[in-house]
């Protein structure tokens, strides 16, 4: 799935923290794949300021393919349940439409 740096970034911090073994060995794939390469935070610029942000320049960064396949209907379940509760933000728009809407 090709996924922004924004997109990568909110789906890291939408997978779960806890769970069975084998789902935390798949988590574990799945976050190692969303992570950003050294080189793509020297390419891109990415910073975490002091207040724990992560910013980066828009101009340099792409928007890349990620293997997240094992964990979309984890991922699905989370976007869903923060669209039930009503606390999706603008940050999860484009995420929730490429893996609850596959757009």
């Amino acid at each position: 799935m090709k996924l922004t740096i924004n997109e990568r970034i909110v789906l890291f911090e939408l997978l779960p923290k806890e769970g069975s073994f084998s789902t935390l060995k798949i988590l574990r794939e799945a976050r190692e794949a969303l992570e950003l390469t050294p080189k793509e935070r020297k390419d891109w610029e990415v910073q975490i300021t002091p207040q724990g942000a992560i910013q980066w320049n828009p101009k340099k960064a792409k928007t890349v393919e990620v293997n997240v396949k094992d964990v979309q209907d984890i991922a699905k379940a989370a976007l869903v349940k923060l669209d039930e509760d009503e606390k999706l933000t603008d940050q999860h728009v484009t995420l929730y439409e490429k893996i609850v809407l596959n757009k």
